[in-house]
């Protein structure tokens, strides 16, 4: 299956997380499902000095949340059943329930929030309601007990991202279109992002094969039903993981790899044909 041939303008805006973008690739929950862990607390810029003690910053370091589509498990009072997810675009004015302090867009910056209106999911369940504020793809933010916890997208292996990966990519549109890369990002590293946005940013014509005609994802034209996952090699900081696809010959490889703050993330796939993606994407 061929790429859509996107507006010129528009490629090389489309990974920089638009909320249009994403709506038209995902669902909401679809952005956050997967395993999150809690890197730390600051406290919330509204609060009083003193209002936050150290120990209560430490308090959820380290714990792992898991999204699912109906519930959120671990995190403290973070998790919570009857999850419904709600997409929202918020100004600095409205992050963290108005709370900011003006200049409200300098406090969001001092957090790690500079693309307004940020992207951001509203969370509603049987303990309340929450706000988790994109600051990237793989980085939220959200506000509990004057505290603001940063989660960041960590799947606790080679194979577990891989695999997470790889059935976000099977529930939903697999086009090679900077809207459904977008909303599968967080499963890719900045250098890898970086080059698929540089891709798309690329000039097309109408009469041209593009360079990478179908799924790179999965090495195909035809979208397979299904997926095996058939050796893991690991390594402190790298990882190939291959896969083999329902119906297709060959197997194709993804190298992985991992950060000790962000875990492990895809850093190229290396097709049936031996050629890597970034090979392809390279101008």
């Amino acid at each position: 299956m061929a790429r859509l041939n996107p507006a010129a303008g528009l490629a090389a805006a489309a990974l920089l997380w638009l909320a249009a973008d994403v709506c038209a690739a995902t669902t909401p929950a679809d952005l956050i499902t997967g395993p999150w862990r809690i890197i730390r607390g600051t406290p919330g810029p509204w609060a009083s000095p003193g209002e936050v003690g150290a120990a209560e910053v430490r308090r959820l370091a380290g714990q792992q949340v898991v999204f699912q589509p109906a519930r959120i498990l671990g995190g403290g009072a973070l998790a919570c059943a009857d999850v419904g997810y709600e997409q929202v675009e918020l100004p600095a004015q409205g992050l963290f329930q108005g709370g900011l302090p003006e200049p409200a867009s300098e406090a969001a910056a001092q957090l790690g929030i500079t693309g307004l209106p940020a992207l951001s999911l509203r969370v509603s369940c049987d303990a309340g309601a929450f706000d988790y504020h994109f600051a990237a793809p793989d980085r939220v933010l959200v506000a509990l007990d004057n505290v603001v916890w940063t989660l960041v997208f960590q799947p606790r292996s080679a194979r577990a991202a891989a695999e997470a990966f790889l059935r976000a990519h099977f529930s939903g549109d697999m086009a090679f279109t900077p809207a459904h890369v977008t909303a599968k990002a967080r499963w890719l590293t900045p250098g890898l992002q970086q080059a698929i946005q540089g891709y798309f940013a690329l000039p097309t014509r109408d009469d041209e094969v593009p360079v990478i005609n179908g799924d790179p994802f999965t090495g195909t034209q035809e979208y397979p039903g299904k997926f095996t996952i058939t050796q893991v090699r690991t390594a402190p900081r790298q990882a190939q993981v291959r896969v083999r696809f329902d119906g297709i010959r060959g197997q194709v490889e993804y190298l992985l790899a991992h950060h000790p703050e962000e875990g492990w993330r895809i850093d190229d796939i290396t097709g049936r044909d031996g050629i890597r993606l970034r090979q392809l994407l390279a101008p």
